[in-house]
């Protein structure tokens, strides 16, 4: 927005006046570069003329113009940029977050296997649980986000985000189940048994950090 000086000094002096000062009168140059065919009004000490009310209403206009602007662009770029559009309708909640039409709800259970924390996704619109006890919290963002991006719930990247949390969850409840016959194996004494559980669920393990890796891979380029 650019103002020019007649409507700079116009503001200044306003100002001045609204700050209870007194400025100098209006000067014989500024009362010059008026437009000849407009009344000439002196404006004495104090005064305020009906010229300097309409430039700083001008100025003004213009002002709240460029924030509507601006506004306005946020809008429009919200709809090319994903995550600033996500952004803007994200909204915590007492026990997970609302995205959309969509809620990412937190579980805590202490007796589960693959992790005491869970999430689930449900449609707000409908109240359908659309994905429950999701391990990882990726996998419920990258579904809500998906869904939010026009995907529909069968459709290829859904399918690939749920198998590689499958995956993951599946593997960790196998290392936590190996881990406990190892245990139970030590307690008996039968070392053989302890170390093939031990094997075992090392290559759990490793087969759920597989998984992980490939979730977020996955949800990093949604």
């Amino acid at each position: 927005m650019t103002v020019n000086p007649e409507e700079r000094a116009a503001m200044a002096r306003l100002m001045q006046i609204m700050e209870g000062q007194t400025p100098a009168p209006v000067s014989t140059s500024q009362r010059a570069s008026h437009n000849s065919a407009d009344p000439v009004i002196l404006a004495g000490p104090g005064q305020v003329t009906d010229r300097e009310i309409h430039a700083m209403a001008d100025v003004l206009r213009r002002l709240e113009g460029a924030v509507n602007n601006t506004s306005r662009d946020m809008i429009h770029e919200s709809f090319r940029d994903h995550q600033l559009q996500e952004a803007l309708i994200t909204e915590q909640t007492s026990d997970g977050v609302k995205i959309g039409v969509y809620t990412i709800q937190q579980g805590l259970d202490e007796g589960r296997l693959a992790g005491k924390q869970f999430y689930s996704v449900i449609n707000r619109a409908t109240g359908e649980t659309l994905a429950h006890e999701l391990s990882l919290y990726e996998a419920a963002h990258g579904l809500v986000r998906l869904l939010n991006n026009g995907k529909f719930f069968n459709s290829l990247e859904v399918r690939k985000l749920l198998e590689a949390e499958s995956g993951y969850t599946s593997h960790k409840i196998d290392a936590v189940r190996f881990h406990r016959m190892m245990r139970k194996a030590e307690r008996a004494g039968d070392t053989d048994k302890a170390n093939l559980m031990e094997t075992r669920k090392q290559a759990s393990m490793d087969r759920a950090m597989v998984a992980k890796a490939d979730l977020k891979r996955l949800y990093q380029n949604i």
